[in-house]
């Protein structure tokens, strides 16, 4: 019975580990994160699938078309010393075993149940970092592993912008922005009551007030009303409408946005931030034409550098592009896609949780490099293992 019990609990403790991916050694620069020590143990629990009962082949081959061009990228990395291609690869090949045992999970309405549970915690996590931080806690929080020793503290309007546990305000609020989608799934899909989308949106209010990022609270918005539009559920989806309205609206005229007023009405901040993305948009597809099949971290951030004098493309799929090729960012972009448009078959579906992160990362990639985001790696490996031939996923046994 007790193991039965710790059975039971994986999914909730993988969930929570992909979102709240502490610091395995606080303090230390390029410190391992906790994703990379769950995907070694994962690793050992492939092998012996394995040489056992076997894994799913369709997870398995579309999982072995995102890693064979990443590892020889990998592999070419580490003979030429080119130490953060080569770090980025490993952690893309480590998030392999991770993909499979999450589509593993998610195959039955249990699994996706209790890992849905441990994503909701660990964001709520997430957003308690961000808090502490606001109040003056983030050397402390750097130095018991819950952020990076580096992290970007940047500021704006003498507004200080927190960086949480993704080491950027940017990427801890893409990662606070599936509070979205989780909590929608657990209230649509999962029986969960209606304060937990609630809450789950206040959270991610206030998340994006700390780091003042805005284009993960607008992707937010959108697939919160896909989710409601495709619930099947119109009385819920009226019930949670009506009772979002109550209290995030009072909250938006008392307070403001998130980030303030001026972040999002500062025409001339709004035309400068434009510019730059769309300025390193075109150097990202120019560095892809010249080298479809990439390049690798350091070639392209140099030739970035070079250009604008900022390393970031601020796209996660031209990103993937430049540095392992764009066959590889033409699989992840097309499993996002094909994952995301699981959202019309309603809550009942199987898809549906994958459906919806899908669609967060989906808009959250256009805007900000992720790909070398641990938590969007692994998210973006379990994306690929669940694309599957149509017919060929049947729900099993909870």
């Amino acid at each position: 019975m007790a193991d039965g019990r710790a059975r039971a609990a994986v999914p909730w403790l993988l969930g929570f580990a992909l979102v709240a991916n502490v610091y395995l050694r606080p303090g230390a620069a390029g410190s391992p994160r906790l994703t990379d020590a769950v995907g070694l143990l994962l690793a050992l629990w492939l092998v012996r699938r394995l040489a056992g009962r076997g894994v799913a082949a369709p997870p398995l081959a579309a999982l072995a078309v995102l890693a064979a061009p990443i590892a020889a990228w990998t592999v070419l990395a580490a003979s030429s010393g080119r130490s953060a291609t080569m770090l980025l690869g490993a952690r893309w090949l480590l998030a392999v075993p991770w993909g499979l045992a999450l589509a593993e999970i998610a195959a039955t309405a249990g699994g996706r149940r209790r890992l849905a549970w441990g994503l909701w915690w660990g964001l709520v996590a997430n957003v308690a970092v961000l808090a502490a931080q606001n109040f003056g806690l983030l050397d402390l929080t750097a130095r018991v592993g819950l952020a990076a020793r580096d992290s970007v503290l940047s500021d704006l309007d003498q507004f200080w912008r927190y960086p949480g546990m993704h080491g950027h305000a940017n990427a801890s609020a893409a990662v606070a922005s599936l509070l979205a989608p989780v909590s929608l799934y657990l209230y649509f899909a999962a029986g969960a009551p209606l304060w937990t989308p609630v809450a789950g949106i206040l959270l991610l209010l206030a998340a994006g007030h700390v780091t003042a990022s805005r284009s993960p609270l607008v992707i937010a918005l959108l697939v919160t009303l896909a989710c409601g539009a495709f619930s099947r559920r119109p009385v819920a989806a009226l019930r949670a409408g009506a009772a979002l309205g109550a209290v995030v609206l009072p909250l938006l005229l008392w307070l403001g946005p998130p980030g303030g007023q001026v972040r999002w009405e500062d025409q001339g901040n709004v035309a400068v931030n434009r510019g730059e993305r769309l300025a390193s948009n075109r150097v990202g597809l120019a560095l892809i034409a010249d080298a479809p099949l990439g390049r690798g971290v350091e070639a392209s951030a140099d030739a970035l550098t070079d250009a604008l004098d900022n390393p970031s493309m601020h796209n996660a799929f031209l990103q993937l592009a430049a540095v392992f090729g764009l066959p590889t960012a033409a699989w992840v972009a097309w499993a996002l896609l094909r994952n995301g448009a699981g959202i019309w078959g309603g809550p009942g579906s199987a898809r549906w949780l994958t459906a919806a992160l899908a669609l967060q990362a989906l808009g959250l990639f256009f805007f900000e490099e992720h790909g070398n985001n641990p938590t969007f790696i692994v998210l973006t490996a379990w994306m690929v293992a669940a694309v599957v031939p149509r017919g060929a996923g049947r729900e099993e046994g909870a």
